[in-house]
């Protein structure tokens, strides 16, 4: 409600004036052609406007006629070129619709390069980095500062990291010009504000208060004694004691030469020999049991499986269909009677384990 946003629409001679005058090099704007003016204004929102064809089609919007050369070195100012030579096609890379192949940083930086090239003579940015994280918000900023150098820049934003790449600030305020000061100091005052509003309730806090992109931790809470501090981590389990290694790798053993049998031997539930094969190998051998916890994919299952131990039914009812399967094609394919039962056994043992446990998470 301060008027920026009116402002800008002002500037782009999307709305005219109640009361006042606008002059562009003392011409009042209302004498100047809307094509005209817009081939001297550049514009970078804050929803970024790119099309569903190559970067290179997109960046030639800034300059038709513009040369390979020309456009990398567009990239090159806003910290794209690296990334456009690592593309297979580099500029002939395919954006997706609305740029949905790349990042919302790469983007907003992409949109800039095109309006590097057209070369304005006014930038206007509206909210350049709303909706970015810090970390990327910060890269845009600093590629901003550097590629806007000998620029005439309007930058409207609520945020204060932009700012940065700014030499003057005018506050708005119900559509008034409530202050007009230099970046530095403006940065600095509304810093002190900031950090003195967070410090006020904080009495013990001994510590001087830092910059807000590197809060001193007690600014956001005091630390509690370690001992009252929960572990909420989920420990990986550990292998078995030293008396029941041996046990365990001998099961491990035997499941293994099954699964391998069972490639073999029609009905054979290999699948269930390898999984007991790893659980016994994981619970006797701390070096297997540290590879596989730390394994990018059977890691995570296993961490979710510890912490909350649920089998959904229709799983527990896809082992079951699995296993009895597996012993009639064993028992009508003649396997020996003896492997039939000792799968059977181990068969049951193992839906004897899944069915009891629960199928949802417990609220």
């Amino acid at each position: 409600g301060a008027g920026k946003s009116t402002l800008f629409a002002l500037l782009l001679k999307t709305q005219t004036p109640d009361a006042g005058h606008i002059r562009w090099h003392d011409t009042d704007f209302t004498r100047i052609a809307s094509d005209e003016l817009y081939q001297q204004i550049g514009v970078l929102t804050q929803s970024p406007r790119l099309f569903a064809t190559s970067i290179r089609d997109n960046l030639l919007l800034g300059k038709p006629d513009a040369s390979d050369a020309e456009l990398m070195e567009a990239c090159r100012l806003v910290a794209l070129d690296g990334f456009v030579e690592s593309l297979p096609n580099g500029l002939d890379t395919w954006l997706g619709e609305a740029g949905a192949k790349i990042s919302g940083g790469q983007a907003r930086r992409l949109t800039l390069a095109r309006l590097l090239l057209k070369n304005p003579k006014l930038i206007l940015l509206d909210e350049p980095t709303e909706g970015l994280d810090p970390v990327t918000e910060r890269t845009v900023v600093e590629q901003m500062r550097s590629a806007l150098a000998g620029r005439t820049v309007i930058l409207i934003t609520h945020r204060l990291a932009p700012l940065g790449a700014t030499d003057r600030i005018i506050r708005l305020e119900q559509g008034r010009i409530t202050e007009d000061s230099d970046a530095d100091s403006f940065i600095a005052a509304e810093r002190e504000k900031i950090t003195a509003a967070l410090t006020a309730d904080q009495p013990k806090l001994t510590k001087a208060a830092q910059p807000l992109a590197m809060p001193a931790e007690p600014v956001v809470s005091e630390a509690a004694p370690e001992e009252q501090q929960p572990d909420t981590t989920v420990a990986a389990k550990p292998t078995a004691r030293w008396y029941l290694r041996p046990l365990y790798f001998t099961i491990a053993l035997v499941s293994l030469i099954l699964g391998l049998i069972g490639v073999v031997v029609p009905g054979m539930p290999t699948t269930i020999f390898m999984i007991i094969a790893l659980w016994g190998f994981a619970r006797s051998s701390t070096r297997f049991h540290d590879w596989l916890w730390n394994h990018p994919r059977f890691g995570p299952m296993l961490s979710a499986w510890q912490q909350h131990r649920v089998v959904p039914r229709r799983a527990k009812w896809a082992a079951t269909l699995m296993m009895t399967l597996s012993i009639i094609i064993m028992a009508v394919a003649g396997a020996p009677p003896s492997a039939t039962a000792f799968t059977a056994v181990v068969c049951l043992c193992v839906l004897a384990y899944l069915w009891p446990k629960p199928e949802a998470v417990s609220p």
